[in-house]
């Protein structure tokens, strides 16, 4: 998908989930960005979590999004890959 077209799908819905890859890691910040805080403003009381792909636990994130919030709050997971 191109940007253009990215930033018209984000103006429609929210996806649930998003794989970004691109020679500029300028764009994949900004729209982890962009897309962290379209989810929050939807979700006030989200929490976040940010892991790197060479120091993250499958079973650790999984359990991030299973789990109910005490208080009711959804759950953000950005997984970065730091290698290339």
């Amino acid at each position: 998908m191109y940007r253009k077209d990215l930033d018209h799908y984000l103006k429609q819905r929210l996806p649930k989930a998003v794989f970004l890859y691109g020679e500029f890691d300028f764009f994949i910040h900004y729209y982890i960005q962009t897309i962290s805080a379209l989810f929050k403003c939807n979700n006030p009381d989200t929490e976040t979590s940010l892991f790197y792909a060479s120091d993250y636990e499958k079973s650790q994130i999984a359990t991030l999004l299973e789990q109910d919030s005490l208080f009711g709050g959804s759950s953000l997971v950005i997984l970065k890959l730091d290698f290339a």
